[in-house]
Formats: structure tokens, C-alpha cells, sequence
């Protein structure tokens, strides 16, 4: 019954793809679902012809799941765009950034404003100097970069988990699967609360 069941479902999955012209973008055979009891290929990456078109590198990752169903990666090939800069407030010197801003605000201080347009003129200047010497010495970086909380003990940890992963999925043997699911248990654990800790010192900063 159960077999049956899977037969018609998977009927109405092909017949809903081949109705609307949709394209399946999976490449190779490597198992999407694995666990100590099966491992099968049963997620499907279902897309449009034009998009289909776009996608590239399809794969399963070879990455600790953190789920019975592993990671799927694939780029989508699109035209490229100029890399945005962006500025980050914290990585300013702020000793330098006040050094260099009561240098500049000395001219301003000695600006005694007396009617209505004076006081724009020195409120104007003020923002002027405090955005000069915060832009003086403020980095430009590219979006994305190390993730912070990550530290070696992580990796040591998923570097672990992996193998583990690794060995259990070839071997198929129960004990193989606990050793596994007791590293990815550790490595959830640690991960939570580092991230945890990393925004807790955001937040104070």
C-alpha cells in the first residue's frame, strides 16, 4: 500500500511538472535524504525553463545536516553588479576620531552665532566636521566577511561531525549514527550560544 501510495505521488509530481513546463534541476545521484535507516534521492529542485536556464554547479553539500535531508547548493548565473561598499561605524578608532574632531571643531568654537542664519551656518559646519572626521576614519568594506562568533572550536567540533557523518553513511550501522548524533547535538549546542554571546556583546557595545 505504502508503495503504491509513493508510485501515485510521484505520477502526480511528473504530471504537474510536464502540465506547467517546469524543469527539474537536479544533477547526479548522490542521496538527499539520509539517515540510519535509508538513504534515498527524494527532494527535487522544481524551477521554470527561464530560471532553469540561470542555474549552475547543482549539488548536495557536503556539509554536517542538520537535518535526515542534507543541504542542497546551486548558483544562479545572473549579470553582475558593481560590489557595494559599506561603512562600519565600529571598526572606527573613536581616540583618533575625537582627537581629530576637536582639531577641526576649534574654527567652529570660535563662531559666536547671533541671529537665525549664523546658527545654521555653525549648525552646518558642525555636521560638517563631525562627518568629515568620522569618514576620515571609518573603513569601507564589502558586504559579508568572517562571521565573528565562529571560532576554532567550532570548526574542530564540525570538522568532527562531519567524519562521523561521513563514516555512518558508509557503514549504515547504528552506532555509527549515535556517535554521529551526539557531535551534531554538541555542535547545535555550541553554536546557539556562541551566537548568543556575540549578541549579547553587540547589544552592550
Amino acid at each position: 500500500m505504502q508503495l503504491a501510495a509513493v508510485k501515485a505521488t510521484t505520477q502526480e509530481v511528473s504530471s504537474y511538472i510536464n502540465a506547467n513546463s517546469l524543469c527539474i534541476s537536479n544533477r547526479g545521484c548522490e542521496p538527499t535524504f539520509v539517515n540510519s535507516r535509508s538513504q534515498t534521492l527524494i527532494d527535487v529542485t522544481i524551477t521554470t525553463a527561464c530560471i532553469s536556464n540561470l542555474i549552475r554547479k547543482w549539488h548536495v553539500a557536503d556539509q554536517v545536516p542538520v537535518s535526515d535531508h542534507r543541504l542542497i547548493n546551486f548558483d544562479i548565473n545572473l549579470s553582475k553588479t558593481p560590489t557595494k561598499l559599506f561603512r562600519d561605524p565600529r571598526g572606527t578608532d573613536k581616540e583618533r576620531y575625537l582627537c581629530h574632531l576637536r582639531e577641526n571643531l576649534i574654527a567652529a568654537q570660535k563662531q559666536e552665532p547671533k541671529n537665525d542664519e549664523e546658527i545654521e551656518v555653525f549648525a552646518n559646519t558642525v555636521q560638517s566636521v563631525t562627518k568629515t572626521a568620522f569618514d576620515a576614519l571609518r573603513s569601507e568594506q564589502q558586504p559579508g566577511g568572517t562571521t565573528s562568533w565562529w571560532n576554532r572550536e567550532l570548526s574542530d567540533l564540525k570538522r568532527s561531525a562531519r567524519r562521523s557523518f561521513n563514516k555512518a553513511k558508509a557503514a549504515r550501522r547504528n552506532s555509527d549514527w549515535e556517535i554521529y548524533k551526539t557531535y551534531l547535538r554538541l555542535l547545535k549546542k555550541l553554536i546557539r550560544k556562541r551566537q548568543s554571546d556575540a549578541w549579547r556583546t553587540y547589544c552592550e557595545e
